[in-house]
């Protein structure tokens, strides 16, 4: 699907409701998935954010086994109404989802052009006769290398990857200010905090302001080869966190997990702004 204004075209792709491209002035600011480095582009993150230990979470006494960062991913989404800028897509459980995540939801992802920003709204219904756990988040990766500057002022918490990647320490009330990429920032995998309500990627020809009020947690990460950071930058607000080091695999108290109950419906959003 292709939606247009007069200041920017982008690409969605059914599977996963996937970003595939946001084009500007003929500069494209979307990673196009080279395999060499990270085959996907903005991948939706349901019903996790990041990885389980062991792959593995328990929900009533049962086991049940979830790949990092869900299965949305991987799905094709129904496109269910567009015009020429916007387009809202929806996802349903199927038999496969119910055997890994044992709920009926459904979750619409729409997008929207305003100008030069994309508006990404995430609606998710739970239509079960109980309560429904889950996490949902965003994971753009845009066309910025080393040396490219994070603007970022707040005081916030950091969590510490390691391993798994697990969360295995939070740093408290940290002043975090301008970042500049390079090979060392993702040493320990992604940067995670509380929080950011809005954050600008920029190098020396374009920029990119990812608004994201509301969002509990907020990912910044690059794939690493061979130690040195693949050439993309993902800017990731999240409604969910993996898991911590000593968690016991209880969905229904994960650190980060949603609860929503029945018949009711959770939405949020987040602005890309482009220039």
């Amino acid at each position: 699907m292709i939606l247009k204004n007069s200041e920017l075209t982008i690409i969605i792709n059914s599977l996963g409701a996937e970003l595939t491209s946001i084009l500007r002035n003929d500069i494209e600011y979307i990673w196009q998935a080279d395999p060499k480095y990270w085959k996907r582009s903005s991948p939706v993150l349901f019903p996790i954010v990041g990885r389980l230990i062991d792959d593995e979470y328990v929900y009533n006494d049962k086991v049940f086994h979830l790949s990092q960062h869900g299965f949305a991913r991987d799905h094709e989404f129904k496109l269910i109404s567009y015009d020429i800028n916007s387009a809202t897509y929806l996802l349903k459980e199927n038999s496969e989802t119910l055997k890994i995540y044992p709920f009926k939801f459904d979750l619409y992802i729409k997008y929207e052009l305003i100008h030069n920003q994309i508006k990404i709204t995430y609606i998710i219904k739970n239509n079960n006769s109980k309560n429904m756990y889950f996490q949902i988040g965003a994971h753009p990766a845009f066309n910025f290398s080393n040396g490219s500057i994070i603007d970022v002022f707040k005081t916030t918490n950091q969590y510490l990857l390691k391993g798994n990647p697990q969360i295995t320490e939070v740093y408290k009330n940290i002043d975090v200010k301008n970042i500049i990429i390079d090979d060392q920032t993702f040493i320990n995998d992604a940067i995670i905090f509380d929080h950011i309500d809005e954050i600008t990627l920029k190098d020396t020809f374009k920029s990119v302001t990812l608004k994201s009020k509301g969002f509990p947690f907020f990912g910044i990460w690059s794939k690493r080869l061979n130690g040195k950071n693949a050439p993309f930058i993902c800017l990731e607000p999240w409604y969910g966190l993996t898991d911590f080091a000593d968690h016991d695999k209880d969905i229904t108290r994960k650190t980060g997990i949603n609860v929503l109950e029945e018949n009711k419906t959770f939405e949020c959003s987040y602005i890309i702004e482009v220039s």
